[in-house]
This record gives C-alpha cells, structure tokens and sequence, in this order.
C-alpha cells in the first residue's frame, strides 16, 4: 500500500475530522479495496464529507507549491 494513500487519512486525523477508530477501520477497508483511495473509503463510510475531503487536498497541494 503507497505511502501516500494513507497520508491523507492521517491528515485527516491530525485535523480530527475523523477519529483513530474511524481511521483504523478506513485502512482496514483500503486493504479489502486497494483499487480504492482512502478519501473514498471513508466518504463511503460516511466518516468524512466531500467538502471536507477537498479541503485536505487543497492544503495538500498548497504545501507542495511551497
């Protein structure tokens, strides 16, 4: 599993949009769904909103600009 996929899910953690159970569980289902990417599975979970999904990347982005 990349790195970077699960990058994500822990900044959503660090930003407590979801919990370490939420987040355990996410990893749980990428590892079932490896086609998928963790913003997915957990927006599939209904642990995360899209809005705030977007949010995460946008700062993501903005950091690799920098």
């Amino acid at each position: 599993m990349e790195a970077r996929r699960i990058e994500v899910g822990r900044l959503l953690l660090s930003k407590g949009i979801i919990n370490p159970i939420q987040y355990k569980h996410g990893i749980e289902e990428l590892e079932r769904n490896p086609e998928k990417h963790i913003g997915q599975v957990l927006i599939d979970l209904g642990y995360v909103v899209e809005d705030d999904f977007a949010e995460i990347l946008h700062d993501q982005i903005k950091d690799l600009a920098l």
